[in-house]
């Protein structure tokens, strides 16, 4: 049982580093290919990974972890995650619009019709009976605002504002997780690499003020890691709260589920009979409280709206074949189509429209043939990989209503992260820097798998099978960077878990020299 373990690990960490040789080979000859979302960087990821291997080389060798010893780390990470927050919201208030594309068409017009008690009825017909799933994010939604009336605390222009403390808190925690996570794992210093990698590519970043899935699901992936290497919360417990919490995200953003299915492929990796019959039947038994609960909610929220006017229709939505479909498209090279929505949105049944989404996925994948096929994966993979700011400001009518803030700060924040502003270059450029800097600690944690034993630990085997799930994930649907978001500080807990043996490494091979 143990040798096959061990070769599952194996092929696992081969699997991944192939896509890491491929994204990395992608991203140095990006300028060549025309794909969706192109930037012409000014610096060439060459240069930018030859920068990152000697930024890792160089922590690797100079920063001691005797400097962090001698201080709580642990207090001070804390406290720097809760200043983090509020200058978080600080940025967000500076910076603040609303943006256009669902957000602002469908997103936040609903969740402010359901607080006005007004008529949904051609908001549930133009948009929630095809994408149903963003029900659950309205209803958050309107609940802050809610809130945010009985309390008065944002109010005219600025309304949203409570949404997006909720996005801040949401992504401040998940920087200070991600240093928790890694705490157990590795040492301080690169726990504390890992943290300001969190902070710099999620706490500081400007999808903290759109309101959508994005930043409210960046949550879900790293707390259900939490709970699963939180070894002072009863098994049976954990196991009950990873369940429940992987649905919730799933609801918000069908991608969060992943990590569910890493976490179910790994502990079915265990060696099986270590376990007594009491704990299956008490297994059993989680399980069966899970479903009955999920279950309820499911039940519960379908009820909600009908009440209130979103009656969903199942020959309406669209299912996984028409993002299938859409991530085929030649023309708009995998990213979202209206030529696509208008052919799924033509059949008039759930079955006519998943045999007319198979049917033109057939066709095109016979007009790729295998080169072409391959060669159109290359430029997705480029569309969903090569963008450090995760496709910011590249959804229709991205600034659609930006309100009149005109303090000196306002205006140097909007400089730095306004697409058009004077320092968005530079701002752009070093998160793209970082972004491939954590590709590269990916891509070496990925050939250092291969030097070293499996890991006793499931840990790394979940991160390894998340990564390779949202990548095939975006391969085969619709390719977006801002889909990679919420697994970002599974990418860094990659990179920084593996810090330690690299610098056991690097020390070994310089000793031998």
């Amino acid at each position: 049982m143990n040798n096959i373990k061990e070769y599952l690990q194996r092929t696992i960490n081969i699997i991944l580093l192939f896509l890491f040789i491929w994204i990395i080979v992608a991203l140095c000859i990006a300028n060549r290919i025309d794909y969706a979302c192109k930037i012409n960087w000014k610096i060439s990821n060459i240069g930018l990974i030859i920068a990152s291997l000697l930024i890792i080389y160089l922590y690797c060798k100079k920063v001691k972890e005797r400097a962090f010893q001698r201080i709580n780390m642990n207090r001070l990470v804390l406290i720097a995650t809760i200043v983090l927050f509020f200058l978080e919201v600080y940025i967000c208030y500076n910076i603040f619009f609303e943006t256009g594309w669902d957000s602002g068409a469908y997103i936040i017009p609903a969740a402010r019709a359901l607080l006005g008690k007004l008529d949904v009825t051609s908001m549930n017909e133009a948009y929630f009976k095809t994408y149903p799933n963003n029900l659950f994010l309205v209803h958050i939604y309107y609940a802050l605002l809610r809130i945010n009336e009985k309390l008065g605390v944002f109010t005219g222009a600025y309304q949203l504002m409570v949404i997006i403390v909720f996005n801040c808190a949401i992504s401040s925690m998940s920087c200070w997780l991600t240093y928790i996570i890694a705490r157990k794992y590795a040492s301080i210093k690169y726990s504390l690499l890992g943290y300001i990698l969190a902070v710099a590519l999620l706490g500081v970043s400007p999808w903290n003020v759109i309101c959508y899935s994005d930043a409210i699901a960046l949550f879900f992936p790293i707390f259900i890691m939490y709970i699963y290497t939180e070894d002072r919360i009863n098994i049976y417990v954990r196991n009950f709260i990873i369940l429940v919490a992987g649905y919730l995200g799933y609801c918000i953003k069908p991608q969060a589920a992943i990590v569910i299915i890493a976490i179910i492929i790994a502990e079915l990796l265990k060696i099986t009979h270590k376990y007594e019959k009491s704990f299956w039947i008490k297994e059993g038994a989680v399980i069966l409280c899970s479903v009955t609960l999920i279950a309820v909610i499911a039940g519960g929220l379908k009820n909600l709206y009908n009440t209130e006017g979103f009656e969903q229709d199942k020959n309406r939505q669209f299912g996984l074949t028409h993002f299938f479909m859409m991530g085929l498209n030649p023309e708009y090279r995998g990213v979202w189509s209206g030529e696509d929505v208008e052919i799924s949105a033509n059949c008039k049944t759930a079955e006519q429209r998943r045999e007319t989404n198979l049917e033109v996925s057939k066709k095109r994948l016979n007009n790729y043939g295998i080169t072409g096929y391959a060669k159109f994966l290359t430029k997705k993979m480029l569309t969903n990989y090569n963008n450090g700011t995760y496709a910011w400001g590249a959804e229709g009518s991205f600034y659609a209503i930006v309100p009149d803030n005109n303090s000196r700060m306002s205006h140097f924040l909007k400089n730095i992260y306004y697409n058009d502003g004077k320092y968005y270059g530079i701002y752009s450029q070093v998160v793209q820097l970082l972004w491939v800097m954590v590709l590269a600690g990916v891509a070496i944690s990925s050939i250092l798998g291969l030097k070293r034993k499996p890991c006793q630990s499931n840990i790394q085997l979940i991160l390894q099978l998340c990564i390779i799930g949202i990548t095939l994930f975006e391969l085969l649907f619709e390719a977006r960077a801002r889909y990679l978001y919420l697994y970002v500080p599974v990418y860094i807990l990659l990179f920084v878990l593996n810090g330690d043996y690299l610098e056991g490494y690097l020390k070994k091979k310089s000793t031998k020299k």
